[in-house]
């Protein structure tokens, strides 16, 4: 395809779209990056020949980062949105092709875009040697009414296993439990499934209940300290370029043991170690300074204390923690006392999931 040819109209593709567009840039990224993606198109030989997916790419791509992600929309734009015209070089596929295309080639995108990270760094945008990490919580599409207790789940596994509930006792069930027995849509075998799977999950989770729509969300915290059913998606961001490095979705509630994984994700995707690494005090743990330890990364975290002094919420309290000094060279606290605590054991309690570390307690005193 050649963007720059006369194709029976008075003006080239590109004309009157300023040099510094995105457009351009997307044209531009899409060529250079389209050989890794290591598709094998039909030449013409063997049927009809498909739309480029070269040109393909570079218009689904555009439209959805004008927010266009309707088919339809993107069909009518491709042929007449002069912008659409010039990235897609003039091709005008339907709907029905567009939609087609999206699901043939769509595990793709994130393949392609992932390059963004390496064209940066080969353009010199950055140099990936400082990235933040941060967690955000997603309200799951799940009411926080909507919920299944342990025990009631339980009494459903017994009536599908022949222990029948009666119908007094069914009625007193909560609603969400009811449901599931009036179900007309699924089987008692897939009911069953269903309840084992929600067992599983509250197991998993160590919580009371577990809501029934989105089975894998948790119970977590929000800012404003209401406790909704929710994801917790954790990023890395490069601080330089405000490039995102790396994107995870946990169940866990809260940040202690994200670091490693999220960090590992980033280095995988930038093809570099950073030398620092930004995070919050939900951060502060072991579990993270092993981590950056091993890999030789600095690591700038807060702790709780620390936190507190930001915000003017230190303890009045004169023996709360934030009234000890901590030595690191010999390991000790002093209290207000001029007490010198020494490290003296330190304790390992086993975890009971598979995906959190032990929890250690290090006791000091004199």
């Amino acid at each position: 395809m050649d963007i720059g040819q006369s194709n029976f109209i008075f003006d080239r593709l590109d004309e009157g779209i300023p040099e510094d567009y995105f457009s351009r840039f997307l044209v531009h990224f899409v060529d250079e990056f389209y050989s890794t993606l290591g598709i094998e198109e039909n030449d013409g030989n063997r049927g009809r020949p498909n739309f480029p997916v070269r040109e393909m790419f570079k218009l689904i791509i555009y439209a959805y980062s004008c927010g266009v992600t309707s088919p339809k929309v993107i069909e009518n734009q491709a042929m007449f949105h002069k912008i659409y015209i010039y990235v897609s070089s003039g091709i005008k596929p339907f709907e029905r092709t567009i939609r087609r295309f999206i699901t043939e080639y769509g595990y793709l995108f994130n393949n392609l875009l992932g390059n963004t990270l390496i064209f940066a760094g080969e353009v010199g945008i950055t140099d990936f040697k400082h990235i933040s990490v941060d967690g955000s919580f997603k309200k799951a599409n799940n009411s926080k009414f909507n919920v299944i207790h342990k025990k009631d789940i339980q009494k459903l596994i017994g009536h599908y296993n022949g222990f029948e509930l009666d119908v007094k006792k069914i009625k007193k069930l909560p609603c969400p439990a009811r449901k599931i027995i009036d179900r007309g849509d699924m089987s008692d075998e897939d009911k069953l499934d269903l309840l084992f799977e929600l067992e599983t999950q509250i197991t998993m989770s160590g919580q009371n209940t577990v809501p029934v729509n989105d089975v894998e969300a948790r119970w977590m915290q929000n800012k404003e300290k209401n406790s909704q059913i929710s994801y917790n998606v954790q990023t890395a961001v490069d601080t330089v370029s405000k490039l995102i490095c790396a994107v995870k979705v946990s169940q866990n509630p809260t940040d202690h043991y994200e670091l490693p994984e999220i960090v590992e994700n980033a280095i995988i995707n930038m093809k570099e170690f950073p030398d620092y690494v930004s995070a919050d005090t939900g951060y502060h743990n072991e579990v993270s300074f092993e981590y950056l330890k091993q890999n030789n990364i600095e690591g700038l975290i807060p702790d709780r204390k620390q936190t507190r002094e930001n915000t003017n919420n230190l303890s009045e309290n004169p023996y709360h923690k934030d009234n000890f000094e901590y030595n690191a060279e010999k390991d000790m606290f002093i209290c207000p006392n001029n007490q010198e605590l020494e490290f003296k054991y330190e304790y390992r309690y086993s975890s009971s999931h598979e995906n959190h570390p032990d929890k250690i307690e290090r006791k000091y005193m004199n």
